[in-house]
């Protein structure tokens, strides 16, 4: 019995001895320098039975700064027509390899990867063989930097990464948002190259977190030229200095378009045909310097222009080809970008605390259009529960032609159009995760008109998400105790079990106009509609689909509103609210109605100069809102004397198919 176990024991300590039970390579052994052969240590061909199945898996560990990378070669000595390899590449991909195949196949393994081997015999015994060699070799990771942003636009030839001698190189790409990489140049350029296929990876991730890794083979002429990263890292690996070229952008850049090309100038001459809302980058890898020697325009009005960047807003226009330029264009910069374009969107990339965006320009003057120009610009602000940005957004109106205009959508959905004879300057306010557009038209003649829009982003503190209250109590709201006073932005939401009735109690007179308070139905990162307490001024009153409703003040002037779920309203024809005054404030009340009134600065409510016109006249005060849960106060059907004083922040008058005349004020209780 101790023999048997000796000898088993003395099995494991040699793994590659008699590879054909599968034994795996052991981490010890992967190591810089380090050579590993299987099934045999020697790397000579093993002769395979028959109904023979493993699976080899060879990986390359790694952490942020140092790794290995491993070069495995396999020998195919295959005879059975029926007998195959199956190597599982680390991109995902598969290769499949056949007696009547190549002979030497070489992989390799980047830092953080892994590839398989599946050698496979049928039942039929062939002497077929294989032999499978891995090289280790370590490596330094290489830096990380971030993507530029605004006007800058992000490249990279390849082997310019590599350091010398070294084999491996790499550089990873960090963003704010998802990254998309364009193979500069014709798919031609690389398809026909087989060199190039495993000498230069795209990771979507970084060596330690790889989503998935790309080779050049990937965007051959049957495949897509660029792809989109799910995490917002972009790894870049060189193994061989090979003209390798990429151009790299945030996805809020390349969405706006239909097709976006990556492109390398070189001293030949090319020619570029461009659709409605395509985007070609050109960069010089080697020079500075380009130039356009011919235009011609197929299609009119064209809407094309020329920026010295990538596209995007920031980016200064160089040339505008609505005007058919006849002679050659030179500009002295390493890239460009030639735009047909619907609209230039605001990317993502500059949408952060204290930012300016100026659209069209990038000095935030007037930029003059041409004719025929038909653009909507759209622009948000994100959010999420705790934090956000709210914008201010300014219009600058400098139209000319008594036909041309600009649209703006407002956050409310509310249109405001703007024409020659219209104010200059246009200010609006986006609340956190709102959006808003401005269309700009032109008609055919040519007026010189000009706009701007300036978009400047602050940080907002999301408020509290309060639960409504039940019961007796009432839920009311004065906008100048939500938040901190030192904050410009501020906000409060209220969630029930069942929408919402919003009534303004605020004097209704005082207002018209006013859009620096927001009611949402919703929550700021759900939001069902947006509306500025200007759109309640004459209706009073909304009635939420959602469950939840938000406030926001973006200054200190009060306003005061009073919620009701939806069921404490059903009752009456009319359920409205009134903040309570310091000076007697007269009601007429009619039929199936109710009234809820807040003292919102102090406690104590003063009623007086009630006159019945209806007897009986069935009438209450009830000490909350319009509930079962609320005590009756009075019963003015029992004719009680004036004035009654009561000692409370609120109550409810409920008039049940009576009219009578009355007032309240305050009356200044002191508790």
């Amino acid at each position: 019995m101790g023999n048997l176990t000796f000898q088993f024991i003395t099995l494991l300590l040699v793994p590659y001895a008699s590879a054909l039970d599968c034994t795996q390579i052991w981490s010890s052994d992967i190591r810089d320098g380090n050579t590993v052969n299987f099934p045999k240590s020697d790397g000579s061909m093993q002769t395979l039975p028959g109904n023979f199945n493993c699976v080899y898996n060879i990986s390359a560990p790694t952490n942020s700064t140092n790794g290995i990378y491993a070069i495995v070669t396999l020998k195919n000595g295959l005879q059975g027509a029926n007998d195959y390899i199956l190597v599982k590449k680390i991109t995902g991909t598969q290769q499949k390899l056949v007696s009547s195949g190549n002979k030497v196949e070489t992989f390799k393994v980047i830092p953080g990867s892994q590839l398989s081997v599946q050698v496979v015999t049928k039942s039929v015994v062939m002497n077929s063989q294989f032999a499978v060699s891995v090289e280790y070799h370590g490596v330094v990771i290489g830096p990380k930097v971030q993507m530029k942003t605004g006007g800058e636009m992000n490249y990279l030839d390849v082997k310019t990464i590599n350091h010398g001698s070294d084999l491996f190189s790499s550089v990873t790409y960090v963003s704010m948002e998802h990254i998309v990489l364009t193979l500069a140049g014709t798919e031609f350029d690389y398809h026909y190259d087989s060199n190039v296929y495993d000498t230069c990876y795209f990771i979507d991730g970084t060596f330690e977190n790889q989503r998935k890794i790309y080779e050049v083979d990937d965007f051959a002429p049957d495949k897509d030229r660029d792809f989109t990263t799910i995490a917002h890292h972009l790894t870049i690996v060189s193994l061989q200095e090979k003209v390798i070229q990429v151009v790299l952008n945030p996805v809020s850049e390349v969405q706006q378009f239909d097709d976006l090309y990556a492109v390398p100038v070189t001293n030949t001459s090319e020619v570029y045909y461009t659709t409605n809302n395509d985007a070609y980058e050109f960069v010089n890898f080697d020079s500075v310097g380009i130039v356009m020697e011919v235009v011609k325009v197929i299609t009119w009005p064209c809407r094309a222009i020329v920026v010295n960047g990538p596209p995007n807003a920031e980016s200064k226009v160089l040339l505008s080809l609505d005007s058919n330029p006849t002679k050659p264009q030179i500009f002295n910069v390493k890239y460009l970008t030639v735009v047909s374009y619907e609209c230039i969107q605001i990317p993502d990339s500059v949408i952060f605390d204290d930012s300016t965006t100026y659209i069209p320009g990038k000095d935030g003057s007037l930029q003059t259009i041409p004719a025929n120009f038909n653009c909507v610009y759209n622009i948000s602000v994100p959010t999420n529960s705790t934090d956000g940005l709210y914008a201010v957004v300014t219009v600058l109106n400098g139209l000319k032609g008594v036909n041309d205009f600009m649209l703006v959508t407002e956050t409310t959905g509310k249109l405001v159009k703007i024409t020659s004879s219209s104010d200059f300057l246009r200010s609006f306010k986006m609340v956190p995760g709102s959006q808003m557009s401005v269309q700009v038209v032109t008609k055919s003649v040519q007026m010189n008109s000009q706009f701007e829009i300036t978009v400047q982003y602050h940080a907002a503190i999301i408020g509290d998400n309060l639960k409504m209250k039940t019961g007796g109590e009432m839920n009311f709201v004065d906008v100048t105790a939500i938040g901190d006073s030192s904050r410009f932005f501020n906000s409060v939401t209220y969630t029930g079990t069942e929408p919402i009735l919003v009534t303004l109690a605020t004097d209704q007179n005082s207002f018209d106009g006013y859009t620096n308070c927001y009611v949402i139905d919703g929550t700021i990162e759900n939001q069902v509609q947006v509306y500025q307490v200007d759109d309640l001024l004459h209706k009073s009153r909304l009635t939420t689909t959602s469950k939840s409703v938000t406030i926001v003040s973006f200054d200190e002037l009060y306003f005061q509103f009073v919620l009701n779920p939806i069921s404490e309203a059903a009752p009456f024809t009319s359920l409205t609210s009134s903040a309570i005054k310091q000076t007697d404030d007269y009601f007429y009340l009619l039929g199936n109605r109710a009234v809820e009134f807040v003292n919102f600065n102090s406690v104590g409510i003063l009623m007086d100069n009630v006159r019945m016109d209806t007897e009986p006249c069935n009438a209450t005060v009830v000490s909350g809102p319009p509930n079962n849960s609320s005590k009756i106060l009075l019963d003015l059907s029992t004719y009680p004397l004036m004035p009654q004083n009561f000692n409370v922040k609120y109550f409810t008058i409920i008039s049940h198919e009576c009219r009578f005349e009355f007032s309240v004020r305050a009356s200044n209780w002191i508790e």
